[in-house]
């Protein structure tokens, strides 16, 4: 293996861990401060940052980033405002569900796997290969989202923040494990 495809790698390592670092900015917060609304401001606002970075480094408009500052921008404000950790815990099982269903839709029923548009400037793959992603990564969605709700409801906030610490350890791992599977196929790495 040559050297640019270890760059490749360590590249796409610190971009999943950067992806991350809003969810790591509120655990750190809630854990110093033992205030969940002041970690939900500093969520909002680091996931806000990390989009408009993401924008000047990438050149391009980061639909999923986007979508997910938006969505995490309006349960933010709903969990300050309102004072309850309901909404941004609720935030989670929608957008789980919501792109689990979306993934699994556009494969299982359209025959054009959605998860290509997210990850197509990262990797080039077979059709055969989009559909497998998104059979693997939907299933993965959906089952954060019952599991999100399950902890939600039965568990007090600061259970659920060690859950979401849970959740990103499993994401990295599920990742990085399917950028080795496919590692032959990584064409090329957005910008840093």
């Amino acid at each position: 293996m040559n050297t640019q495809k270890y760059i490749n790698y360590f590249k796409m390592i610190v971009k999943a861990l950067l992806d991350f670092l809003p969810v790591f900015a509120f655990a750190i917060s809630f854990e110093i401060s033992h205030n969940f609304f002041m970690a939900t401001f500093v969520l909002v606002f680091v996931t806000i940052a990390l989009t408009f970075y993401t924008f000047l480094k990438q050149k391009r408009i980061p639909y999923l980033a986007l979508i997910i500052c938006l969505e995490t921008s309006l349960f933010g404000f709903l969990t300050i405002h309102n004072r309850s950790p309901g909404f941004i815990q609720l935030r989670d099982t929608l957008y789980d569900l919501s792109m689990g269903i979306a993934i699994l839709g556009s494969a299982i029923i359209f025959k054009r796997p959605i998860i290509k548009k997210f990850f197509e400037h990262i990797f080039t793959l077979d059709h055969r290969d989009w559909m497998n992603l998104s059979y693997v990564w939907g299933i993965l969605l959906l089952t954060f989202a019952v599991c999100n709700e399950y902890i939600r409801h039965n568990f007090p906030p600061y259970i659920w923040v060690k859950y979401k610490f849970a959740v990103i350890f499993v994401t990295i791992i599920f990742g990085i494990t399917l950028t080795f599977i496919y590692r032959k196929k990584i064409d090329k790495m957005p910008g840093f």
